[in-house]
């Protein structure tokens, strides 16, 4: 916001930090003394909301190092047991459950049971006829304790993310959120997707404060992930469409 107000007041992108301060101090009076635009300023956010947002970067940060650990487990399992090298766990958004673990990958580790759950028979006896015929014909040369390590640490990744997002889930079902869900529902947004939404557009009357309504639903479209937004590159501007928001 600071290099647009740059060129609307000066015309110039130029970075220094006298000409910064000076641009900061003719926003505090434009945009908050004369006329208050709430875009400008922080402003203190519901706490559910903020437990949503902080529930939603941990999934990102817990789904980002299993990814990691899944990697290096796969490239292990080229040549100790190519079978499953490209296994794919199938899982359904907003629907995890830290009492389950990933078949496969507790089957690797050894973790075929946790309290009430565990492997079903016929799944864990699929496992070890493949793992047994794979070896058997040479095919790999078997799950070292490394990997085995590696799929534990999967499977607690996953818990991990399990146990986040239920706690997300317990927010996003408060009172408060009924009116957004009821648009969110013909829409078929995940869990996820309602999240992050919220921590974007939530509350919703102050979208249309201090702005014109086409300025307000530009803002709205924008921090939805499908505004217009400036996209430079050297000395030329250009406009890109359908973007804003990533996390949206």
């Amino acid at each position: 916001m600071i290099k647009d107000s740059r060129k609307s007041y000066g015309g110039t992108s130029n970075k220094s930090d006298p000409y910064d301060a000076l641009i900061m101090v003719i926003t505090y009076f434009q945009h908050y003394q004369t006329n208050y635009d709430r875009r400008y300023w922080v402003r203190e956010r519901p706490p559910a909301v903020a437990k949503i947002e902080q529930c939603l970067r941990d999934i990102q940060s817990f789904t980002k190092r299993r990814t990691q650990v899944i990697n290096q487990a796969k490239s292990r399992l080229v040549y100790e047991f190519p079978a499953k090298a490209k296994v794919k766990p199938l899982k359904e958004a907003g629907r995890l459950d830290p009492g389950k673990l990933p078949a496969w990958w507790g089957w690797a580790c050894g973790w075929t049971s946790q309290g009430s759950w565990e492997i079903p028979k016929g799944v864990k006896t699929k496992f070890d006829n493949e793992y047994a015929k794979a070896i058997a014909a040479g095919e790999g040369t078997g799950i070292s304790v490394v990997t085995a390590r590696l799929a534990q640490q999967i499977c607690m990744w996953h818990q991990s993310e399990a146990m986040v997002e239920q706690e997300m889930l317990g927010y996003l079902n408060l009172p408060e959120f009924d009116c957004y869900h009821r648009v969110f529902d013909k829409f078929g947004f995940g869990s996820r997707e309602r999240g992050w939404l919220l921590t974007r557009i939530v509350p919703f009357d102050e979208m249309f404060k201090c702005l014109p309504k086409s300025k307000a639903m530009r803002r709205f479209r924008q921090l939805c992930g499908l505004g217009a937004t400036q996209v430079q590159s050297g000395q030329a501007d250009t406009r890109s469409s359908f973007t804003g928001s990533k996390e949206a």
